[in-house]
């Protein structure tokens, strides 16, 4: 989870620099970007979820001394609901740049969703828009496998048990492609990386079933850019 953080905490302070004031996150869980990051003057964070997600959130944040440091706006609908229709009643302006984020989503969602979603996301008239997410594109049987060899596996950590019998159940396809392949036809403009990468460039180590290289799942992280034609 450190890796994944830096690795879109990095992306969004890079395009709140180029000029993004508007940012999604479609499906936001408990994000807490919109206290805990130095957002410029005028940003609106738009948070995208369940209603019952929401108010489980703010039950906790009410514990909390903590505050906005920019708009925070919240928005009842999952990755399949009528999104695109509240935002824009909610003060979402289309003409202007944006950042989207689809964080720990892509994982539970089947390739003609995620294309949904990013055709929602994409060929606006705003000068840019900006996307980050992360997904697996191991298969169902490789899933299968994994999950049994971690069963068996005396020498698995503790964080596995997590994997195989919280995540994997629920997995779902995602896009099936990594995401230059996925995302470049749709004319974005793709930077990719993977979990085992982006660890090693901050000197991290992540879990081996978070690695391809060692027997793990092929984990990507990507960001990319769309501007208007």
């Amino acid at each position: 989870m450190a890796v994944r953080t830096h690795f879109f905490d990095t992306h969004l302070r890079a395009t709140a620099a180029a000029g993004s004031r508007q940012v999604v996150l479609l499906g936001s869980g408990l994000d807490v970007r919109a206290y805990r990051t130095p957002w410029p003057r005028g940003t609106r964070i738009f948070e995208i979820d369940s209603a019952e997600v929401h108010a489980f959130k703010d039950e906790l944040l009410a514990r909390t001394d903590l505050r906005p440091t920019a708009e925070r706006i919240k928005i009842s609908s999952d990755a399949t609901g009528e999104w695109r229709e509240m935002l824009a009643a909610a003060g979402f302006d289309n003409a202007r740049p944006s950042s989207w984020l689809l964080e720990g989503l892509l994982f539970y969602l089947d390739r003609q969703i995620c294309d949904d979603i990013v055709k929602g996301i994409a060929g606006g008239p705003a000068p840019m828009t900006w996307l980050a997410g992360d997904y697996a594109t191991s298969t169902p049987q490789e899933r299968a496998d994994f999950a049994a060899r971690n069963r068996t596996d005396d020498k698995a950590p503790d964080s596995a048990d997590i994997i195989t019998d919280g995540i994997l159940p629920h997995a779902a396809p995602g896009p099936g492609a990594p995401p230059a392949q996925w995302l470049s036809p749709a004319e974005w403009n793709v930077t990719e990386s993977t979990f085992a990468a982006h660890g090693t460039t901050l000197d991290r180590r992540v879990p081996d079933h978070w690695d391809s290289r060692r027997g793990g799942e092929s984990l990507w992280l990507f960001h990319a850019v769309q501007k208007a034609s």
